[in-house]
């Protein structure tokens, strides 16, 4: 099977032009080799073979060379070769997120903790049982800022797509949750949603073939693709190039470093809504 093949095989991608941003020296140093530490539950739905096939579509589609490896403990990350991706149950993204929340400030949660948090806060309520409900709705949640991604898996998310099937069709599964790693993985490198944006050349769907990896609610689908904006935004990324230092400069903030990407670099886009710290 040929580099073509492969490509098709995972969704293939359009070829749309992106003038702003480009990889004039694609990986100079050559290929990248990038080390992920995951630490995932026993028997979970992120299996070996949702990393394989999180490796397959990053080496074929970004020419990068991405190793998840299990790890007791995890190193800092440089937010270039090293990350880190953990699997939490959906109350243990509760309360984590709980805890980081009141961490910075007792009142911040109100702020970011979306119409139920705040909702159940203001009328004396029980914010673990709300903020579990929030929780229910993620396939994952992405600190660029600490290079880690966690990942939900104990209850699949979006429940009205269909998710039993996944009990019933094990390479369907494979797939989807491996297209959840890559997602929760360019959200470490500064990747915005499909559908945060309005102008930027990124679409939800690739040929009318294959769902983009980055949709915010990522249906379940045996094919999953970028586009051609996305895959320079990697290259240039990992070449140390614009996107890098312009991330570098807001110390790896998200939504800093999206709305500085938009303004900056291509002015023309509409932010559709606040992105906060951390992404899902």
């Amino acid at each position: 099977m040929n580099r073509r093949d492969v490509l098709q095989g995972l969704g293939g991608v359009v070829g749309i032009t992106w003038s702003n941003i480009g990889a004039v020296n694609y990986f100079s140093e050559g290929n990248p080799k990038v080390r992920v530490d995951t630490q995932m539950k026993p028997n979970s739905v992120f299996s070996s073979r949702s990393f394989r096939y999180a490796s397959g579509f990053l080496k074929h589609f970004y020419d990068l060379d991405v190793t998840f490896q299990p790890a007791a403990t995890f190193q800092q990350t440089d937010h270039l070769t090293h990350f880190s991706m953990q699997e939490l149950s959906i109350y243990e993204h509760a309360i984590n997120t709980l805890d980081n929340n009141f961490v910075l400030s007792p009142t911040h949660i109100t702020a970011i903790g979306g119409p139920p948090i705040r909702a159940s806060q203001k009328a004396g309520g029980n914010l673990i049982e709300a903020q579990i409900e929030e929780s229910k709705k993620l396939m994952g949640d992405t600190f660029p800022a600490m290079g880690m991604s966690y990942l939900i898996g104990q209850q699949p998310c979006q429940l009205d797509l269909g998710y039993d099937l996944l009990l019933d069709e094990p390479k369907l599964a494979s797939i989807y949750y491996g297209a959840i790693i890559v997602h929760e993985f360019n959200h470490l490198i500064g990747m915005w949603h499909s559908d945060d944006y309005s102008g930027d050349e990124i679409s939800d769907t690739i040929n009318d073939k294959a769902n983009n990896v980055m949709m915010s609610k990522l249906p379940i689908s045996e094919k999953y693709g970028v586009e051609k904006a996305q895959r320079n935004y990697v290259r240039e990324y990992f070449d140390m190039g614009k996107v890098f230092q312009m991330f570098k400069d807001v110390e790896y903030d998200y939504g800093s470093h999206t709305q500085a990407l938009a303004k900056k670099t291509l002015g023309h886009l509409l932010l559709r809504s606040p992105i906060p710290q951390s992404v899902v």
